[in-house]
C-alpha cells in the first residue's frame, strides 16, 4: 500500500531512531555546563523534524536543565531580535 505522504514513513523511523540518539544526548553533561555557566535560557532554532523534536522534550528540558528553554523556527528567531 503506497503512503499518503513520506513523512508516515519518516513517523514510522523515529521509533528507532530516538533510543540512539538519546544514549549520544549527554543530556547530565550539558545540565552540568549549564549550570557551571549560570545560562539561564536555551534557544534552539531549527525548522522541520528538528524544531518538532525540541517542541517534544521542551518542558523535559526545562525541568532538569533547570532554564527557560525557547523552540522557534528561523523566521521566528529572526523577528525577535
Amino acid at each position: 500500500m503506497q503512503e499518503r505522504s513520506i513523512m508516515w514513513k519518516y513517523i514510522r523511523e523515529e521509533v528507532e531512531c530516538l533510543p540512539t540518539l538519546w544514549e549520544y544526548a549527554h543530556l547530565e553533561e550539558v545540565a552540568k555546563e549549564l549550570a557551571a555557566k549560570q545560562i539561564d535560557k536555551v534557544y534552539y532554532v531549527a525548522s522541520g523534524s528538528s524544531l518538532n523534536v525540541a517542541k517534544v522534550v521542551h518542558s523535559w528540558m526545562e525541568k532538569y536543565w533547570n532554564c527557560e528553554v525557547v523552540c522557534l523556527a528561523p523566521l521566528e528567531f529572526k523577528q525577535r531580535q
